[in-house]
């Protein structure tokens, strides 16, 4: 499989992931996914299984979140967790995740920014960015489109 579009509606139980993870012997279920698709909702995505997901292959990953389904900020440690495990080799990255009041979500998403090379070639966000990795997307060769949701940079 090349592409996985997982959304809001589609109840994956953490037992269906964990079997499908006991006979997946290398801990990723889809060796060549090139292209991740998942929209996240708190109450039903277990996002502990993301890494389920992190094929060697990956080239595209869009992250959406619904924008209520974050009440505290502790409640964003698990989605940052899954951005902060994703590849710096990615070509295009969406995260429409928030924005929300505080500095979690944009450290870990400018530390991510900041790992990438020149192989992204776009970039999309709902949360704002540190200077440093505004100024570090500026300077990719490759980034084709770069779309930005709210304040401006």
């Amino acid at each position: 499989m090349r592409e996985l579009c997982i959304r809001w509606e589609e109840n994956i139980s953490n037992d269906t992931l964990s079997r499908l993870l006991d006979n997946s012997p290398d801990g990723v279920l889809f060796p060549n996914l090139e292209r991740l698709y998942w929209k996240v909702d708190a109450p039903y995505t277990p996002l502990s299984f993301f890494r389920l997901f992190l094929s060697p292959r990956l080239k595209r990953v869009n992250l959406h979140t619904r924008s209520t389904m974050f009440g505290l900020p502790w409640q964003l440690v698990p989605l940052a967790e899954v951005i902060s495990c994703l590849p710096a080799s990615l070509e295009h990255l969406s995260l429409m995740c928030g924005p929300w009041k505080g500095d979690l979500l944009k450290d870990v998403i400018s530390s991510l920014v900041l790992r990438c090379g020149p192989l992204l070639r776009s970039f999309s966000s709902s949360t704002p960015l540190s200077e440093a990795a505004l100024h570090h997307l500026m300077q990719l060769p490759n980034l084709r489109s770069w779309a930005v949701l709210g304040e401006l940079p």
